[in-house]
């Protein structure tokens, strides 16, 4: 009787989480996330992420956004560098229907660069607020916020695997 008690817990468990918690990937755009000799501009790269919703109007998001790594060259001495932004965010959703949510963002984010100079490698962190909006249509989402630490802004765009 324990064991068949701990299995129906567990299988509760595991299907009420699994109906409150979304992993998903996308495509992002960061204002400041590509260097080169002409000064920051804008780069490209690709958001993995996981959502937990609870309480209908709450929720916690975390991920990682790769931005694509950018060569350049100046007066002969070889530059490359990547940035890695993890984050983690307390969602307030405005509208959270079945097939819809609206929701304001807030966290922190971790701004990693990493640089090689001719050869020689070497990384930089930097932990910073942001802000910002987002929206869930189905599977698909959008998400808007702006980054403290590194004064950018943020776009992504992808969809939502259960």
């Amino acid at each position: 009787m324990k064991k068949l008690l701990i299995i129906a817990l567990v299988l509760v468990t595991s299907t009420s989480f699994s109906q409150n918690f979304d992993f998903g990937f996308g495509a992002a755009l960061g204002t400041k996330m590509k260097i080169d000799n002409s000064g920051t501009n804008t780069g490209f790269g690709v958001n993995a992420r996981g959502v937990f919703s609870f309480a209908n109007k709450f929720g916690v998001t975390g991920g990682a956004t790769y931005f694509f790594p950018n060569k350049f060259d100046v007066e002969g001495v070889e530059y490359k560098n990547s940035f890695l932004i993890i984050n983690v965010d307390f969602l307030f959703y405005f509208l959270n229907i079945p097939k819809v949510k609206f929701y304001a963002l807030g966290g922190l984010a971790n701004t990693i660069q990493m640089y090689k100079i001719d050869g020689n490698s070497d990384s930089e962190n930097n932990i910073g607020l942001e802000f910002g909006s987002g929206l869930k249509a189905g599977p698909l989402f959008i998400e808007a916020k702006y980054e403290t630490k590194a004064e950018q802004f943020i776009a992504t765009v992808g969809i939502y695997i259960k």
